[in-house]
């Protein structure tokens, strides 16, 4: 909300300045997020009163006689539209400093100008095509930045949902004179009803009562449609955030930024008796004032005549009933439309309105007829117009009721730490429209019709702390036994403990990602779209980690950060066949970079982390008893690098994925490091960490093993490592591969492979002999079944 403080200073004038001003608000719960001096830009300009106008031949401009408030009047040259002997105007002598220079004498149509006749445009009060302004009330010679009261504040505060009081100056003016113990102006918001001056009237027919329960209009003939604007109320528009439109548009927003009940007006001519506030119809259609089309299902609540639907209810009016340039009769509109239904349509179609926004907050139910008398009065003053009688049409049953809540004063006493006295409750409470009655033990408490967030008694209680002041509340420190109990840690601490300790850094991300960044790292899976997300960038739920921990490379390297290591542990969201969601945890990877840290004993090695090493990190978060149930296998993944990648299985099953990230999403991102990526199911790396099996240190000697294998090239190393695995069985206690060759003395339709084996029995040693024997035995088995050659053996025997 924001709003220019001059015009809160109209409605309540406390004795202090605006930095305590706005020191107050924040502490009343109101956060100021900026607050801005403003100073005319223009220096030297006065009010003129035009005393006498000559038309020039052939020429389209006049010449005007003007009274500046000195002894005598000056000739000016102007072409502004609109002149009119008996107009005060802003006139800019000779020397006098406007925003796009300083202004000279000069000779136009032959007649020497002194000075010039200003626009809103020209003193950039007003945008392009800006009518000239219109200062009635000003004394000519008065300073025009006094005259609009140009040095101001701009306040803009954070108003929290439940606070839709204070969407308008008239809940924020009560606030503050609650805090500072004073009343509001009885002048600045009217608040006379006007009159009726003539029989016209469109009757309105509530269909949708339990979304509509309240609905207000006027009928105003014979307005004047060449009106302006006063610049007094263009300047509060101005400064508010909303742009001048026309008289009849200014004045309805004008009221609800004054009041928080939004308005619309509609052209009388466009429309057809009665009135009806409906639900569309199937196949119904509405442009809206924005020139959006749209296509209106039973959900939307409309304002509809005897043809066609006007308007989106509490939302936008609609562009065929709109006022223009040639309107010469309206229809004012204010109600009260369901908060739910108004939060839920504004949200399905994109239309955050500042309608709407006020509406879904839920507005004052007993304020419409009041902010329909108080546009009339305003719209009288500056289009004139005869007014019709007011329509007041709804169902009382259906509006919020006033609460009356029981107030203690033992329970404000247990929740502040302090009692606060009866007459300090009274005046406090009462400074914002709660009415108290006295009984036994408290009071009664009457919550006004335009605090909805008041429910229950607690809710009374916060807001004596509020107006009090949250820095007097007394400071306690609480006292409690404790007792520690000794307890395990959680396994996803656990977890995150081991991979910060081999150097990886935690990251936390939105459960959402862009959909574009879905679609280039899972062309294949579909994803659940959200209906209401917090933005284009976060428009679905994330289908792997990956999007989180991208986003974050990118951040980081665009900070000079070259060297990465992240993970992160959280849910992942895939849609099922049926309908459903299904939710996994999951754990992802990332490292890019240089494969060391900077550090002297690294000097030397300067290459960049590869799969093979995020591969190692991944084993090494796996129990070592665990190896042989978990196998790397070569993938085709769209996202990730042809040939630098493998999926995750475990006992058969695939329960993750690694690989490098494909070279064209590296350029479609921006990285300026290829980083490689990892994820796990935490099911499967829980699951593998609660049946790992303790096991005492060995007795017995271990015999190294080396083995070069020459194998077919398309051969992985995991099956040569599984059949090992299985023909050796618990004599192996550990195997891996440690080299790969290809070259001289290899078929070129070949590779050779080492491994290194640990082979050891569990009762008693294992001799060379035996373990060649045994070696010997697997080895011919294998070249029987796979075609599999030994190139070189080695033995070396451990003595752990």
């Amino acid at each position: 909300m924001k709003f220019s403080e001059r015009w809160l200073r109209h409605w309540v004038d406390p004795a202090i300045d605006s930095a305590v001003l706005a020191d107050q608000l924040t502490m009343l719960g109101l956060e100021v997020d900026s607050r801005e001096s403003i100073t005319a830009n223009f220096d030297g300009v006065v009010v003129a009163e035009i005393i006498e106008l000559k038309a020039l031949d052939d020429c389209s401009v006049q010449l005007c006689q003007l009274a500046t408030g000195r002894e005598l009047p000056v000739w000016v040259v102007s072409g502004a539209p609109g002149l009119a002997v008996g107009l005060r105007v802003p006139y800019a002598p000779p020397g006098a400093h406007l925003p796009n220079g300083v202004v000279e004498e000069r000779e136009i149509g032959g007649h020497l100008s002194r000075g010039m006749i200003c626009s809103a445009e020209e003193l950039s009060l007003g945008g392009e095509g800006s009518p000239l302004l219109s200062l009635p009330t000003a004394e000519p010679g008065t300073p025009l930045a006094a005259a609009l009261e140009l040095d101001d504040t701009l306040i803009e505060l954070d108003v929290t949902p439940n606070r839709g009081d204070c969407f308008s100056l008239v809940g924020i003016a009560r606030e503050v004179a609650a805090r500072n113990q004073l009343v509001l102006s009885a002048t600045a918001g009217g608040g006379q009803s006007v009159a009726p001056a003539c029989d016209a009237a469109l009757e309105v027919q509530l269909e949708a009562a339990s979304d509509c329960p309240l609905f207000c209009g006027r009928v105003l003939k014979d307005i004047d449609p060449s009106a302006h604007t006063p610049a007094w109320m263009r300047e509060r528009l101005r400064r508010s955030g909303l742009r001048s439109v026309n008289p009849v548009v200014d004045v309805t927003n004008y009221v609800m930024l004054e009041w928080g009940q939004p308005m619309h007006a509609y052209d009388l001519s466009q429309l057809h008796d009665p009135i009806v506030v409906r639900r569309a119809r199937s196949g119904e259609r509405l442009r809206l004032l924005d020139e959006r089309e749209l296509a209106l299902t039973a959900e939307d609540l409309l304002i509809a005549d005897q043809r066609q639907p006007l308007g989106l209810a509490g939302i936008m009016g609609g562009a065929v009933s709109s006022v223009s340039g040639n309107t010469n009769a309206l229809f004012l509109e204010a109600a009260f439309f369901c908060p739910q239904l108004i939060a839920r349509r504004s949200r399905e179609l994109h239309l955050q309105t500042e309608a709407s926004k006020r509406f879904e907050r839920r507005v004052d139910p007993l304020l419409a007829q009041r902010a329909i008398e108080r546009a009339t009065a305003l719209l009288l003053d500056i289009v004139g117009g005869r007014p019709g009688p007011l329509s007041v049409v709804g169902s009382v049953e259906k509006l919020p009721t006033t609460v009356a809540l029981k107030l203690r004063h033992q329970r404000i006493a247990h929740l502040l730490g302090e009692a606060p006295t009866a007459a300090e409750v009274s005046v406090l409470l009462g400074g914002i429209g709660v009415a108290l009655e006295a009984v036994p033990d408290g009071w009664l408490a009457t919550v006004p019709s335009w605090r909805g967030d008041l429910q229950l008694e607690v809710d009374l209680i916060e807001e004596v702390a509020r107006l009090r002041g949250y820095d007097r509340l007394p400071l306690r420190h609480p006292t409690a036994s404790c007792r520690i109990v000794a307890s395990a840690p959680h396994p996803a601490t656990a977890l995150r403990h081991r991979i910060a300790a081999r150097g990886f850094f935690e990251v936390l991300n939105y459960s959402m990602a862009p959909a574009t960044l879905q679609r280039l790292l899972h062309p294949d899976e579909r994803a659940v779209e959200l209906l209401h997300p917090l933005s284009q960038e976060l428009g679905e739920l994330r289908l792997s980690l990956w999007c989180g921990l991208l986003r974050s490379a990118q951040n980081n390297q665009r900070r000079g950060e070259g060297r990465l290591r992240l993970f992160e542990l959280g849910r992942c969201f895939t849609p099922t066949a049926n309908g459903e969601v299904l939710e996994s945890e999951q754990l992802a990877l990332l490292s890019c970079g240089s494969r060391w840290p900077e550090n002297w004993s690294h000097a030397a090695d300067r290459a960049a982390s590869d799969i093979y090493d995020l591969k190692g990190e991944i084993q090494a978060l796996l129990p070592h008893s665990d190896h042989g149930v978990w196998e790397f296998r070569a993938s085709d993944s769209a996202a990730l690098h042809p040939g630098r990648q493998a999926t995750i299985h475990c006992d058969g099953k695939q329960v993750g994925r690694v690989g490098q990230l494909h070279p064209a999403l590296v350029h479609d991102l921006e990285l300026s490091a290829t980083p490689c990526l990892a994820e796990l199911q935490m099911n499967a790396l829980r699951q593998s960490w609660q049946q790992a099996p303790l096991s005492v240190a060995p007795r017995s000697p271990a015999l190294l093993r080396d083995l070069a294998l020459v194998v077919p090239e398309s051969m992985p190393a995991a099956v040569i490592e599984k059949r090992l695995r299985s023909e050796l069985g618990s004599l192996l206690e550990h195997i891996v591969p440690f080299d790969i060759y290809r070259g001289e003395g290899i078929a070129s339709d070949s590779k050779s492979l080492a491994f290194r084996l640990v082979l050891r029995r569990s009762e008693g040693a294992l001799s060379e002999e035996e373990a060649s024997a045994i070696l010997d035995e697997v080895i011919a088995q294998l070249e029987r079944d796979h075609g599999i050659l030994l190139r070189t053996a080695s033995v070396e025997t451990s003595e752990s």
